[in-house]
């Protein structure tokens, strides 16, 4: 798989399981890239519904995708601290500068505070019908969820102070400072 180079402007687009697209961000630089994860910071970028309607991001954030994990993380950095929406979703693809991955419905989030909520589960058990998951997407669904909240509490990856930093270094200056 080609991947995008540190410092390059990509799009990323998130589908549903029939391939119908649900979401696009305009803009996200890329910070880290490798064969495991993406990592992008986005700041007031542009995001276009499948309605076709289309709204400004508020905040910057710093989004994690993975190639083996049914979940990717938005970070975002709001006045009262940063929240957390996790997705999840399918393994990211990348190609000609456009991130893609299949949302899976389930969201999970987490406040400054350190509370969890999981929202969406009714619309998961609905498209789970609608657009036939087959029981291995199932199986992942459930398995990455328990492995989302394990990070959560472990503050492990993108749940950790150090990451963020390294991210935001990057976006900031265009390359990785050292200690």
């Amino acid at each position: 798989m080609t991947l995008p180079k540190q410092n390059e402007n990509i799009r990323i687009l998130s589908n549903k399981h029939d391939g119908t697209m649900h979401r696009i961000w305009e803009e996200n630089v890329v910070v880290l890239s490798d064969q495991s994860h993406i990592v992008a910071v986005n700041n007031g970028t542009n995001v276009i519904e499948r309605t076709g309607k289309e709204w400004r991001t508020t905040s910057l954030a710093i989004a994690y995708f993975y190639s083996a994990y049914y979940f990717n993380v938005i970070c975002m950095y709001k006045s009262d601290g940063i929240h957390y929406y996790c997705n999840i979703s399918s393994p990211f693809s990348y190609e000609n500068k456009l991130l893609t991955y299949v949302d899976y419905d389930v969201d999970i989030i987490m406040n400054p505070d350190g509370d969890i909520t999981l929202l969406d589960e009714d619309e998961f058990l609905i498209n789970k019908k609608q657009y036939h998951y087959p029981e291995e997407i199932l199986h992942d669904v459930e398995k990455n969820k328990e492995i989302l909240l394990q990070w959560m509490k472990d503050q492990y990856g993108p749940f950790s102070e150090q990451s963020r930093i390294k991210a935001l270094q990057i976006f900031l200056t265009g390359k990785e400072i050292n200690d």
